[in-house]
């Protein structure tokens, strides 16, 4: 395995972590605030 392929397999990894992150914070936050 070459290292900067490696590295830019673990930033995509990375990239769509914090995507799906975004996604179900902006999807829950609704809900928060109805609730509170």
């Amino acid at each position: 395995m070459i290292p900067q392929l490696q590295s830019i397999k673990y930033m995509s990894e990375k990239q769509a972590f914090m995507h799906a992150r975004m996604t179900f914070i902006l999807t829950v936050l609704p809900y928060n605030q109805i609730s509170l």
